[in-house]
């Protein structure tokens, strides 16, 4: 169940009608790009969606029944963008983060899962030519 509601995060990203992932390949994926060298993706083209499935947590064990257990599977998307100017960052940089947050947050995830949830973002690297965003996003489901 965890690979098919990754899959599914990484579709909705995929899917952002303004393409700001590329055409026709789109860099979006559990490894978008980062191959032998490049573990922390410094080489990928730009922008790029990292999605990380980090963990999962165990709900009120009070609401289990005979199914499974209750569990929110954690994820962070690793946006990779460009880090130029004040007015690229204004109408370029911060829009594709609200694209991402938009195609996510509030949708339906797969048949077994509630809706998925934007949990926040916060700034993981700014660099002389790069910034990362780390967008946190969670999904409710029994496994």
């Amino acid at each position: 169940m965890i690979a098919e509601i990754t899959q599914d995060l990484v579709t909705k990203i995929k899917a952002i009608p303004t393409n700001p992932f590329g055409t026709p390949v789109k860099r979006v994926g559990l490894a978008a790009g980062a191959k032998g060298m490049d573990p922390m993706m410094e080489r990928v083209d730009r922008p790029a969606a990292w999605v990380i499935f980090i963990g999962d947590e165990q709900l009120d064990t009070n609401l289990e029944g005979s199914c499974g257990a209750s569990l929110k599977l954690n994820f962070v998307v690793k946006i990779i963008m460009d880090y130029a100017t004040e007015t690229d960052l204004i109408t370029n940089q911060y829009p594709l983060l609200e694209s991402v947050i938009n195609a996510v947050h509030g949708m339906d995830g797969i048949l077994g899962t509630k809706r998925w949830k934007y949990e926040g973002q916060t700034l993981d690297e700014l660099t002389g030519n790069r910034m990362v965003f780390d967008q946190r996003f969670s999904v409710v489901t029994i496994l």
